[in-house]
């Protein structure tokens, strides 16, 4: 492998193992002799090479590779618990070269001509001298998608944007971290980890280390002298009395360029318990002196059930990022009890730390969903402030101290800071859009706001759904950046009046969908396009948190008033952008489209495409009493003393003309709103399933409490195919008034009889479900007893066919980016022998 090019990845090596890990090769070791033998590896023409410790594992070469990763394909071995792969290739060089390497989802260690440069630690960068390098990789486990960049320093300078300087300033200058096995070191006379340079050109192996051990409160217990490149054993039982329950590490040491710099370490000394027991009391004392609202209750047993959670770990499993997470909500637990004896509220906590997690209980599924926030020095309700969402690629994607680490000390933008659950890998697609419009709705109900100031960044799966919420609802965000995430091609245009910040690598495997049609489309808005040279989709990652893309977003503002808008739209809830809203389009259309312009003060021009109707709320530079609007090459002049908001419909025997109509008096939900999401539409809500109130025997019970697990806990088809809720299910005779106004209802029913809710809807359903005797009928209406509400209905007389219906035997909730899918997003699915979908009015008309 030769570093001539500018970049290399990894695409021959020898395979060496699986293979029990070697004696002696612990987390902590660098010293390869204890796995090797050799002080060089010769493996040529070898099919077995013996180990250090006697084992005798498999060699092979190898040279497939994965077309998405452009690295090695590994996929034809796994590794057991305590298992270990190697792979052993060489870099070579004919001259000195700074190098650095860019790592994603590697779970091991790599060496160097025998040096320990990564562990599990992020990217790295070091010095080759001309000549032959031998470079081992050990695996730990494996990941289908990884990546190992190689490239040289010279090269990543030359292509430097402020971007990659960033990433440069971020994640490797002079930095130093820290390893050990587990943070655990309760009853332990030793804890051990090992420090280590990510920045060999800066701060190389030897480099002095002050280290300060600090107790709980911050009061230093002990101190010492250690090095880079030193693995530290250090005797935590003469010291463990001085603290509470963990003790700090404060290392320090001084860079290239003389300045200190300082970074940490925690073990844990003392049980979690011993925390809990205290913040429990503190909990039941506020409890018995009653709290003033049940938000603040919410928020506090968040912090509680989340170190909790880190508690009932296996000592094994608690690592210094879950210690760190204990002492910010520790912190933070005790901060927020004081202040709300003082009368205030939990947010104020949040507010004078500047940084927190807060919580609120989903309207969704009631579960408790948390967010992480960064608010500016000096916050105040009296003024508004821009805001920053942060998508992230699954369920969470950082912690409190992430947050922390990230933005608190380089977030100096009068901005705040937010991320928060989107439930899963859902790239804002139905619950994932339902999850992101809660959380939206908490954060801009509890801090002050500027609506012309929201901006969402992403990256992968975030990124698509930054691309998908703001296509849905451009008129509500100011900017959006995107990091390797896809778009909806065919809603591009969607986007013409918002802020693009698109960055992709230039070998990204969906280049196609990320990058060369939003810069086709957008290249004349306001788009900025960053290719990042020679990078796959995986390297792009470490771009997401960096200011680079906070500041760029901070720079733009919501246009209130567009002069041109084009929308697209495939379902009836997407129907809004900026001063046109209430768009429908046309039930045998798969979309709707529209362009609208303001040509003058006195001049709009709409073209449209398959819509039926919408409104006009007239943009302030138009001058109502001499206005005329053109409509498809139809022109209509306004009356004087027209409203400043109006609507259109078209009429006539083939809906060629277009007409003024009065406006719709609620702006609630219309009637069959559930075109072009169709039965997924009832994910759009706060849900509960209804089962019957009786069975006609035990196997109809288990088969229909089966679908009803099914739906209330739906799935996607991704790396991570759960989608984080959990519906509650209910008997019909439980289901409350509240619960009818409230929510969308899964009816699940065999006879009819046995359903109290169904039979009490029997004469007003849409479908007679008496009347589809050997069918299993799903379909979704509005709720008779609440027509902003919606019900999906399951039901089949014999109940044996709901394991013959391929949607009540398996439920995979696609995203957007599949485009619209030929059942789900159908109003009516029927099994009779055969799976048939369509929408309601066509299902009621052909029956």
């Amino acid at each position: 492998m030769s570093l001539e090019q500018e970049t290399v990845r990894i695409q021959a090596a020898y395979a060496i193992g699986p293979v029990r890990n070697p004696f002696g090769n612990d987390r902590l070791n660098d010293d390869l002799s204890r796995i090797f033998n050799q002080d060089r590896i010769c493996l040529e023409d070898r099919s077995s090479i013996a180990l250090a410790d006697g084992q005798i594992a498999e060699c092979r070469f190898i040279d497939s590779v994965n077309n998405e990763t452009k690295e090695l394909d590994l996929n034809d071995y796994t590794l057991c618990e305590n298992e270990r792969l190697f792979l052993v290739t060489t870099l070579k060089t004919t001259e000195a070269k700074d190098v650095c390497v860019r790592t994603f989802d590697i779970i091991g260690k790599i060496w160097v001509n025998g040096e320990l440069l990564f562990n599990k630690s992020g990217p790295f960068r070091f010095r080759l001298e001309p000549g032959e390098h031998l470079l081992v990789i050990e695996y730990f486990e494996l990941r289908v998608n990884y990546s190992i960049r190689i490239s040289d320093m010279a090269f990543e300078l030359s292509n430097a944007t402020e971007l990659t300087e960033d990433y440069l300033s971020y994640w490797l200058d002079q930095r130093v971290q820290v390893v050990s096995e587990s943070a655990y070191a309760v009853n332990s006379d030793l804890h051990a980890f090992y420090i280590f340079g990510a920045d060999r050109l800066n701060v190389p192996n030897g480099t002095p280390v002050s280290v300060i051990v600090a107790n709980d409160e911050g009061r230093t217990v002990d101190q010492f002298t250690a090095c880079t490149g030193m693995r530290v054993e250090y005797d935590v039982r003469a010291i463990s009395h001085e603290t509470y329950c963990m003790l700090r590490f404060h290392l320090m040491y001084a860079d290239a360029y003389g300045e200190s710099r300082v970074t940490d370490h925690l073990a844990l000394v003392h049980p979690i318990e011993n925390v809990l027991s205290n913040l429990d009391r503190q909990y039941e004392q506020l409890v018995l002196n009653g709290f003033r609202n049940e938000i603040d209750n919410i928020q506090l047993l968040g912090l509680l059930n989340r170190i909790r959670a880190v508690a009932a770990l296996e000592p094994a499993k608690v690592l210094v990022k879950q210690l760190r997470l204990v002492k910010e909500h520790w912190q933070e637990f005790v901060h927020a009890c004081r202040l709300i004896e003082e009368g205030h509220r939990f947010e104020d906590t949040l507010i004078e730390r500047r940084i927190g997690d807060g919580y609120y209980q989903s309207r969704l599924d009631d579960s408790l969903e948390r967010y992480s926030i960064v608010l500016p020095d000096g916050y105040s309700s009296d003024k508004q402030y821009p805001l920053v969402i942060l998508l992230p690629v699954c369920r969470y994607e950082l912690d409190l101290p992430d947050v922390r680490a990230f933005f608190q000390d380089r977030m100096d933008e009068d901005a705040i800071l937010v991320t928060f659950t989107c439930r899963g890998v859902t790239m804002g697609s139905y619950v994932g859009e339902a999850s992101f419009l809660e959380g939206l709705d908490v954060i801009q109900q509890r801090y002050s706001i500027d609506e012309d100031r929201i901006y969402l960044s992403g990256y992968s799966n975030g990124a698509f759904a930054a691309w998908a919420i703001a296509q849905a609802y451009p008129d509500r965000f100011a900017g959006i950046a995107a990091y390797a995430g896809s778009a909806s091609a065919d809603k591009l245009l969607n986007l013409s009046n918002v802020a693009v910040l698109n960055v992709c690598g230039e070998f990204d495997y969906a280049i196609e969908a990320s990058y060369k049609k939003p810069a086709a489309a957008l290249g004349g808005y306001r788009y900025q396009g960053i290719i990042d040279p020679q990078a796959t989709h995986w390297d792009t990652c470490y771009y997401h948190h960096l200011m680079y893309g906070i500041r760029w977003l901070l720079q733009q503002r919501r246009p209130e008033h567009p002069q041109r808008l084009h929308y697209r739209t495939d379902n009836a809830r997407h129907r809004k952008c900026y001063w046109i809203d209430h768009i429908t389009f046309a039930q045998e259309h798969p979309f709707g489209q529209l362009n609208a312009e303001l040509k003058t003060d006195s001049l709009i021009q709409i073209d449209t495409l398959h819509i039926d109707s919408f409104e006009v709320t007239l943009p302030r530079e138009a001058m109502a009493e001499r206005l005329t609007i053109i409509i498809d090459g139809q022109s209509i002049k306004l009356q004087p003393n027209t409203s400043s908001q109006i609507r259109f419909q078209k009429s006539g025997d083939e809906g060629s003309c277009w007409q003024q109509e009065a406006l719709i008096s609620s702006k609630g939900p219309l009637a069959y709103a559930s075109i072009g999401f169709g039965v997924l539409d009832i994910y759009m809500d706060r849900i509960k399933v209804v089962l019957p109130d009786r069975y006609d025997s035990l196997q109809e019970e288990s088969i229909i409490q089966r679908v009803a697990n099914l739906y209330a806990r739906p799935k996607n088809n991704s790396w991570d195919p759960n989608i984080y809720v959990h519906y509650p299910i209910i008997a019909a005779s439980e289901l409350t008034a509240a619960d009818i106004m409230q929510c969308n209802l899964i009816i699940i029913a065999g006879k009819m009889d046995n359903h109290g809710y169904l039979s009490m809807l029997h004469s007003q359903l849409s479908i007679d479900l008496t009347k589809q005797a050997d069918s299993c009928v799903q379909y979704i209406q509005p709720n008779p007893m609440n027509p902003q509400k919606k019900l999906l209905i399951m039901a089949s007389c014999n109940y044996e066919n709901f394991n013959k219906h391929m949607y009540t035997r398996k439920l995979t909730i696609p995203s957007y980016a599949s485009g619209i899918h030929p059942h789900l997003n159908k109003e009516v699915i029927q099994f009779n022998g055969r799976l048939q979908a369509t929408n309601l009015d066509q299902f009621i008309t052909t029956r």
